[in-house]
């Protein structure tokens, strides 16, 4: 099945998915929508990550909500892009003080970038052909550049001028030049041929850069020459082709050390790039088989492979070490650019931005940014540092509650392994109570966690002291659920027939039930109003003023849990069967009943928006609905386990959800 075939195929099942729940009412343009949305995550999902963004912006303005801003995020996370030739941009590189950016395409014109700023430092003019390869000298005076027009371009930087051409032994495109790291030697991989018998070379020249003179020529197989890199000591020269030979030579005679045949008859393996670990005990070779293949320098043995089914889908076109030699980069012709930890060789990152191949990239000098080029035109700058989607482990079993605090930065992991933990969004654990284990938590008006669990304690926690601040033992049965008012009231829910209120000076209030047990509390936005879910489906709407039910409300199934809108006008209640249920407090009457879930849904939040809300359930999903139309918009897959919590934070750009075996994953 070809590739086009597939995402052919994918955008036809999307909208035939819309088209088959479209109700009457429903507009033509709303279901437009849905469709570009669907068919945005599925091309997402298969890297298409042009077309993806094709039908993002394309999609009708007037309803995008959380799911478009996600998947447009989702999308392109580059944190700068320049457009630097709409021809296509093939080399790349950064200078040693990680000051300057260069960039050569199509045009044959060679441009400086400011690093940090990202405007423009100045065009060299010179080549006649498209610029396929650049390289600083170690001391950011220099600059060498390859291209089709079968020349190599010493370029003095500060003057912006031409210091030297270089053209001995040079008929065929230069594919990569390479300064040694003592500045006074420059490497280019090309290739030759004889007409009669026609036969190709291809080889790698090592040039005086003082002279333009050639000092030594290492041979390759009857194929281009693609790659060139010198070791970080200067010891090495590794030459990669396009006959899937990897050598390593001495960099001072050209001697060659080591060969590598990758040859394999059933797969094409040309290699388009290598690149030396930092203490050249390792070369990573990459190149049209898809895989990402780690040798020992010295014998040329495979130490690891990284194919396509956890790598990259297509041919890949460059590697890199960071100057840290803790992490490696590839970029790929399926317009992905994926971080590599060089220990483990795990996925650290995967950046997307790009809308066609990636053809070069490099590591700022200090780590910090990671930079590419693609035929798009585009040098895209990604940010090291940051973690847009972080996933991380909390504990093992739970957590069953994670609020957020008020702040955005801060929730608190209530688990069931006698471990609550106070955490920052991006996974840095700040606080931990150990000992105790607990089902729901909330917070205080002044930021203390409020937890609740089966040892049928109410417990608000002092957190510079790493200690119970205050305790209420309200029965002998578990507790499920806690909250506080605006008021500083706390409500605690449990089994048994009794829901407890507290205030600063004890126990306010008991609401004793006959049937169901009243597990989930939850105080409306102003404290006017107590909702308390019950096992017999029935939700009581209780005032605070007299504590008197105003009016219950009838689901036919166990309620799991309940959530607010930030107006108080609305309540959204998940329950055992996977219904969830969304009623209007003015009229008390049901709203929507949202069916999708296969399994009991406890995760239920509203978008600060108002316009959506998210559910999640045991079925390892996350879903994402429209309050106006009941429809669902999206859904989140790829959870290991049941998904138990979920919530929005911050100003609702960002969602969390919660696994029962302990993972927090950041959308």
């Amino acid at each position: 099945m070809t590739m086009e075939y597939l995402k052919y195929l994918l955008v036809l099942l999307c909208l035939a998915a819309v088209s088959v729940s479209t109700p009457a009412q429903s507009s033509p343009e709303y279901e437009t929508y849905l469709a570009k949305i669907a068919a945005a995550e599925a091309l997402i999902r298969i890297d298409e990550i042009g077309e993806a963004k094709m039908h993002l912006q394309t999609a009708p303005a007037q309803y995008r909500s959380w799911e478009w801003e996600y998947l447009t995020r989702l999308s392109d996370n580059s944190a700068k892009k320049l457009d630097v030739d709409e021809k296509g941009a093939y080399a790349l590189a950064v200078s040693p003080d990680g000051a300057l950016v260069a960039t050569g395409g199509d045009d044959g014109s060679i441009r400086l970038w400011n690093s940090k700023s990202g405007g423009p430092e100045g065009v060299l003019e010179g080549h006649k052909g498209t610029v396929t390869t650049l390289d600083f000298s170690p001391d950011g005076k220099f600059l060498a550049s390859g291209s089709a027009d079968k020349t190599i371009v010493i370029w003095d930087v500060g003057a912006r001028a031409v210091l030297r051409t270089v053209t001995e032994g040079l008929s065929q495109k230069i594919y990569e030049v390479e300064f040694h790291p003592d500045g006074r030697k420059l490497a280019a991989a090309s290739w030759d041929f004889t007409r009669d018998p026609f036969k190709v070379y291809g080889f790698a020249k090592v040039f005086d850069v003082g002279t333009g003179k050639m000092l030594y020529r290492v041979d390759g197989t009857a194929h281009p020459a693609s790659t060139v890199e010198f070791s970080r000591d200067g010891r090495m020269l590794a030459v990669g082709d396009w006959g899937a030979l990897v050598q390593i030579a001495d960099s001072e005679t050209g001697e060659v050390a080591m060969k590598r045949d990758l040859y394999d008859e059933a797969v094409y393996r040309a290699v388009d790039n290598v690149s030396f670990s930092r203490d050249g005990n390792r070369l990573i070779s990459v190149g049209k088989d898809k895989v990402v293949r780690t040798l020992d320098a010295e014998d040329g043995s495979t130490i690891y492979e990284i194919g396509p089914a956890e790598g990259h889908r297509k041919k890949i076109n460059s590697v890199a070490f960071s100057a840290s030699g803790r992490l490696y980069a590839t970029a790929s012709s399926d317009t992905l650019v994926k971080v590599w930890d060089a220990g483990s060789n795990r996925l650290v990152k995967t950046f997307r931005g790009h809308i066609n191949e990636v053809t070069r990239l490099e590591f700022a000098p200090d780590d910090s940014m990671l930079y590419s080029v693609s035929a798009d035109g585009d040098l895209r700058i990604w940010d090291l540092s940051t973690n847009e989607s972080p996933t991380f482990d909390v504990c093992d079993s739970g957590p069953w509650s994670a609020p957020v605090l008020s702040d955005g930065v801060l929730f608190t992991a209530a688990c069931s392994d006698k471990k609550i933990g106070i955490w920052k969004l991006d996974g840095t654990l700040v606080h931990s109570f150990e000992g105790t284990a607990a089902n729901y938590a909330a917070y205080t008006n002044d930021g203390h966690p409020v937890t609740v669990g089966h040892d049928s304690r109410v417990v608000i926690w002092n957190v510079a002291e790493k200690k119970p601040a205050k305790e209420f033992k309200p029965h002998d049965k578990s507790l499920y659920g806690v909250d506080v008012s605006v008021d500083g009231l706390i409500a605690a829910g449990g089994d048994g027939s009794t829901a407890i209120v507290y205030g600063p000076e004890g126990e306010v209030k008991r609401l004793t039930y006959e049937k169901g047990h009243p597990r989930y509390v939850k105080f409306s936005p102003n404290g006017k109003l107590l909702a308390l879910g019950l096992t017999d489906g029935t939700i009581d709407l209780v005032s605070t003023e007299n504590w008197v039910s105003i009016r219950k409300l009838s689901t036919p199934e166990n309620v799991m849990n309940l959530a607010f809108n930030d107006k108080g006008d609305k309540l959204l209640a998940g329950a055992l069967n996977g219904n969830v249920t969304l009623w209007d407090l003015k009229s008390f009457e049901l709203i929507h009943r949202f069916q999708g879930h296969h399994s009991a849904v406890f995760g239920i939040a509203f978008h600060p928006s108002g316009k959506r809300i998210a559910t999640g359930g045991y079925d390892q999903t996350v879903k994402i609905w429209d309050i106006e139309t009941g429809r669902q918009v999206m859904t989140l897959r790829d959870f290991d386990t049941n998904v138990y919590t979920i919530g929005f934070f911050g100003d609702g750009n960002r969602l969390m959800a919660t696994q029962t075996d302990g993972i927090v994953r950041i959308f």
